[in-house]
Formats: structure tokens, C-alpha cells, sequence
């Protein structure tokens, strides 16, 4: 997941972020990533992985797994609990606790030439007291 701040006047304190890969409305996976400071115009790589296994039930979701299957693209939900802080010059703003969730379309193991190496999803988090956008765009590697 690449975190880029545009932003020329703020920084951002990501205190925590909690992201979980979801299919067909069951969690697959979570994992927890370290925070960090992102200041002025600058970009941050963070690793997570996913990994883990259900069962898909139902009918629906039986069809939409077997197409997907056949397909060699996977839809996974990525949904992401952050809490976020706001550095203006040298005051700390308040703790903002932020949910976002993004679409992925995530290739096979045996299918890579349907997908590029790297598809990026971009998603943006608002913070509504101060309007603040700040991207995150999540790549697949």
C-alpha cells in the first residue's frame, strides 16, 4: 500500500492502521501496520499481507467464486480502519478515526497476463473537520 500526502501545509500522523481483506462479505484477513509520519508532499510504502481461507457458501456466492475462478481475477473488498492525526506547522491536531473501503481485482496465480504486475486502486480518505484529502493508493505486487 503506497500512503502519499499532496499536501504542502500538512502532515499526517498515521498512529494506526488496521486493513482487512474481504470476499464475498467474510473476512479473509487482517493485518495491522505500523504507523508512521508522512510529511509534506511525500510517499510511504507499507507492506501487509493477506492471507487465509473460507469456505464460500451459498449459491450466489458459489456462482460469483466459480466465474471468478475461470476468469483468473479475484474481487476483494479491502477495508481499512485508520486513526489519523493533522500536524499544522507545529500544532497537533486531534485523533481522527477513519473507515475506507476499496475494490481490488486481484489476478490468479495462473493467470498473469490478464492483470499488469502492478494495478493500483486509488482511494481517498477525508477528514471532514479540517477537509483534508489525503490519497492512498494500493498496488499489488
Amino acid at each position: 500500500m503506497t500512503f502519499r500526502n499532496p499536501n504542502r501545509r500538512l502532515g499526517i500522523y498515521y498512529e494506526s492502521i488496521e486493513a482487512a481483506a474481504v470476499y464475498g462479505r467474510r473476512r479473509l484477513s487482517t493485518a495491522v501496520v505500523h504507523g508512521f509520519y508522512l510529511g509534506h508532499k511525500e510517499e510511504n510504502n507499507a507492506g501487509a499481507v493477506f492471507n487465509g481461507e473460507q469456505l464460500v457458501v451459498g449459491g450466489g456466492a458459489k456462482l460469483r467464486y466459480e466465474s471468478e475462478k475461470i476468469d483468473g481475477v479475484y474481487i476483494i473488498d479491502l477495508k481499512m480502519r485508520l486513526k489519523i492525526r493533522i500536524k499544522v506547522l507545529r500544532v497537533l491536531l486531534n485523533a481522527y478515526d477513519e473507515m475506507l473501503t476499496t475494490t481490488k481485482h486481484m489476478k490468479g496465480k495462473n493467470f498473469q497476463a490478464f492483470l499488469p504486475d502492478f494495478a493500483l486502486t486509488k482511494c481517498n480518505v477525508f477528514v471532514p473537520a479540517n477537509s483534508v484529502k489525503a490519497p492512498l493508493l494500493l498496488s499489488q505486487h
